[in-house]
């Protein structure tokens, strides 16, 4: 059975929120303009655009789906990712941000204009708009249905609390109000995982070795295989770290591939990353703000 939150939790949920919307609130005496508000000026530090960038690809899905993932494949996903990053990060880093600054646009699809026609920018913008709905969709749920799960509270409420809230802050302070809410948001996200991973090795007295240990016995466990399928839910898989059987689900080349093309598609071709790259104010600082 799931513990319900208490007063503090609430009383956290509720600070968070009025933060936000404050914080949205006292940037909006700064919109003297259009590149101001869509671009905040074009003067935001590196860091600050890095750290967004990441709240803007970090979502509850992935904390809701990665233990998930863990549980169903191992870790064979996390080391897949780690193998694409440096291709990932030398092809955006290399070729990429020195393409897009060269001009000085304030959407992703402007240069599709720029380069095929009015049409080509039309189109690109219906289908990114399309995604981000039927994604955001997806991840309000998601926050939604596990807060609804310890706090009690309707899933309506939790949701249009949470739109309402983003879309003020959104509206009132605009990108510049966006980024710095997610660094807030980034810092409590990691902040909040690092100190899990630390407290749950200090009273365990456990490390990295003996979570995998227990993680590949748990694998062939026949309760544990038993329980989950009990439970309506697929077995834990063994490990298969590399694999050219394409009926393999995952594999750390599959994952590898998967991960780079996503990441570069995200980092090039996404509005809400581009975007984010635009606020900065040259090649050098939106470089600094990808490694970041």
């Amino acid at each position: 059975m799931l513990a319900a939150l208490t007063w503090i939790d609430h009383t956290v949920i509720v600070v968070y929120l009025a933060g936000m919307l404050t914080l949205g609130a006292y940037l909006s005496r700064r919109q003297t303009s259009d590149d101001e508000y869509f671009l905040a000026g074009r003067r935001m530090p590196w860091f600050a655009v890095g750290m967004s960038v990441i709240a803007s690809l970090l979502s509850s899905l992935t904390y809701l789906s990665e233990p998930g993932e863990v549980w169903n494949s191992g870790v064979t996903h996390v080391f897949g990712k780690m193998l694409a990053i440096p291709f990932e990060m030398a092809f955006v880093w290399l070729l990429c941000i020195p393409f897009m600054m060269r001009f000085k646009f304030t959407s992703a699809y402007e240069y599709l204009e720029h380069r095929f026609g009015d049409g080509s920018r039309r189109l690109g913008c219906v289908l990114f708009v399309v995604m981000v709905v039927l994604w955001m969709g997806f991840v309000v749920l998601a926050s939604a249905k596990a807060l609804a799960q310890v706090s009690g509270m309707p899933l309506w409420l939790i949701i249009a609390s949470v739109g309402i809230v983003a879309t003020l802050y959104t509206m009132l302070g605009g990108l510049r109000a966006v980024i710095w809410t997610d660094v807030v948001q980034v810092a409590l996200l990691v902040g909040g995982g690092l100190f899990a991973i630390l407290y749950v090795a200090y009273v365990t007295d456990s490390g990295l070795g003996d979570w995998l240990s227990a993680s590949e016995k748990l694998l062939t466990d026949p309760v544990v295989r038993q329980a989950s399928i009990d439970a309506g839910q697929s077995p834990p898989a063994p490990y298969q770290f590399f694999s050219w059987d394409p009926h393999t689900r995952v594999t750390i080349l599959t994952v590898a591939i998967n991960m780079f093309v996503w990441h570069v598609c995200t980092h090039v071709a996404n509005q809400m990353t581009v975007q984010r790259y635009y606020s900065t104010s040259d090649m050098r600082a939106a470089r600094r703000s990808f490694v970041t």
